[in-house]
């Protein structure tokens, strides 16, 4: 069991926010060059800084042999909210609001459970990224960090090539996933909970320097992203170059934000449950700022509530398990 660290788990607060932050983004229909570089630029930091974390807290999974456990925990809470979430996946809200049932349809339920209805793509994505660290995990660590980067290489390019229509990718969803977006980041954060000597070694990454020269990097990549095709970009090489240096960054600095809260807790049911608040109250307000306040604070309320709900519960149900994004 890793030792509590707090800058982490404040992180993983700030970071589910700035999920919210990029699903509310979405009602601005022209973002400036400030906005873009805040939300396709920073924002894009959130998922891979998620993905970096599971793979550290797997090491420890892995390594003790319950990686079966930990599988059917991700898997009980994915049936969970994607039931919580099938009034959306069929339309039922949207042709309640409008009163016309004709919009009710099941065709999306086979694609949204294999890929994952809106974020909720993130939990079987950790599944695979899981199964393949298992499967590779008897491997040198420098073959191993080798092929993460090739992978994410690999993947953040074809996405490019794919916005410039050198290629054509049909759904995002074929890019982002467990192979391609979940494996290479979770692996880089398992190498680092496996070889904690590379942490001692690693004096830039834990420096501010490092995080300055990846801030930099990404207001770079966000500008030109702006001027060339100015489209939302799940990929980005700068904003994997920030997660990992800012992952060793609160590794290396456990109390570096000294706020006591289970930010593991906090942060997975802000994740889960804002996505719900956002496609009903976005039927109602366009304007971002009071759909992103609306949103943060229904989902701290639906944390509130989930957590006590939890507490007075016999047996601690599926749905108020804490899964280590």
């Amino acid at each position: 069991m890793k030792n509590k660290n707090l800058t982490i788990d404040n992180l993983r607060v700030l970071m589910a926010l700035v999920v919210v932050l990029i699903h509310c983004a979405l009602v601005i229909q022209h973002k400036n060059l400030i906005q873009f570089i805040l939300v396709e630029g920073f924002g894009r930091t959130a998922v891979p800084f998620f993905f970096i974390i599971s793979g550290f807290y797997l090491e420890g999974t892995i390594s003790k042999g319950n990686i079966l456990q930990w599988l059917l925990k991700i898997m009980r809470m994915y049936i969970i909210w994607s039931l919580i979430y099938l009034p959306f996946q069929i339309n039922l809200i949207d042709a309640l609001l409008a009163w016309d049932f004709r919009r009710i349809s099941f065709s999306m339920i086979p694609f949204n459970l294999f890929f994952g209805y809106w974020q909720l793509w993130f939990l079987p994505a950790i599944m695979i990224g899981a199964v393949l660290i298992k499967s590779l995990s008897h491997c040198h660590t420098g073959k191993l960090l080798k092929i993460s980067i090739c992978v994410f290489m690999i993947s953040c390019t074809s996405w490019y090539l794919s916005i410039h229509d050198i290629i054509s990718i049909h759904n995002p969803v074929f890019l982002r996933n467990g192979l391609f977006f979940g494996f290479p980041l979770m692996m880089v954060g398992f190498l680092l909970s496996r070889e904690n000597c590379i942490l001692h070694t690693a004096n830039f990454l834990t420096s501010g320097y490092a995080l300055l020269f990846a801030s930099l990097l990404i207001v770079l990549e966000a500008c030109v992203n702006f001027y060339t095709s100015n489209a939302f970009h799940d990929f980005t090489f700068s904003s994997a170059i920030f997660s990992v240096s800012l992952v060793v960054f609160a590794i290396r600095k456990p109390k570096f934000i000294p706020v006591k809260i289970n930010g593991s807790v906090i942060s997975t049911y802000i994740y889960m449950a804002h996505v719900g608040f956002y496609l009903f109250l976005s039927h109602f307000t366009g304007d971002f700022f009071i759909l992103f306040f609306e949103v943060s604070m229904l989902s701290m309320i639906a944390v509130i509530l989930i957590v006590y709900i939890g507490g007075k519960s016999n047996g601690n149900p599926p749905i108020f398990n804490r899964a280590d994004k």
